[in-house]
């Protein structure tokens, strides 16, 4: 699925939410929308802050749909401990390119590519399979990933 990111879904324009110039909710390192103690936007919908490079992708979703969850937690619970988005984020996918691939991964130490011709593309395929049964649970999700 691709998210364009210079506009956000036309349903926003019509809230009172603060939107970005592409019309994505702003939120703070937590998730928390801009101004609005009580509400929180995660993924394709929300603003990411970070460097210019930064692409909306599943993992970072994940991750800010968990952090959310922790942080309203957090609240209802009286803690003070939050987690923040931003120290994650990077691009991290294999390109398929129908008989090979490539690894890409960037973040704000080190970016590089990886060319893998003929063995990538089975390996995508692998983890396309292995995503798919993690997430309904019929696969442990191995640590880290």
């Amino acid at each position: 699925m691709f998210i364009a990111a210079g506009a956000g879904p036309a349903l926003l324009k019509e809230s009172d939410l603060p939107l970005s110039e592409g019309g994505f909710i702003k939120i703070d390192n937590y998730c928390q929308v801009n101004g609005y103690p009580n509400i929180y936007a995660v993924g394709d919908i929300a603003a990411f802050e970070g460097p210019e490079w930064i692409a909306k992708q599943g993992h970072i979703a994940e991750l800010m749909g968990r952090n959310a969850t922790y942080n309203i937690r957090g609240i209802e619970n009286g803690t003070p401990k939050r987690k923040g988005y931003q120290e994650h984020l990077n691009i991290l996918c294999i390109m398929d390119t129908g008989d090979g691939a490539a690894f890409v991964f960037r973040n704000g130490q080190k970016a590089l590519m990886i060319p893998m011709p003929i063995v990538g593309h089975w390996l995508k395929k692998g983890w396309g399979i292995y995503s798919k049964l993690t997430k309904v649970g019929k696969f442990p999700r191995l640590p880290g990933l």
